[in-house]
């Protein structure tokens, strides 16, 4: 838990400017994520829009980072990169 609650503010800011830069606004990391759901329900947004791709690599990896970071795959994916 003491791991969680020092990793995840970082995580969440990460995740929050990452998410301004690709939607173009700004808001709490809750806003941003249901505008991204919003444009993806929409069609406006998909996996051939410009960063988007990365964006959900990295938070799937800073999530398993505070939550699983003993989980076999992730720590193979640590050792490719």
């Amino acid at each position: 838990m003491a791991r969680q609650l020092a990793l995840e503010p970082d995580s969440d800011a990460a995740e929050a400017g990452r998410l301004s830069r690709l939607l173009g606004m700004q808001g709490s990391l809750g806003e941003l994520n249901r505008a991204l759901a919003d444009r993806i329900a929409k069609g406006e947004v998909d996996l051939r829009t410009q960063d988007l791709a990365d964006h959900l690599w990295q938070t799937t990896m800073a999530k398993l980072a505070v939550d699983q970071p003993n989980y076999a795959s992730y720590k193979r994916e640590l050792g490719g990169k």
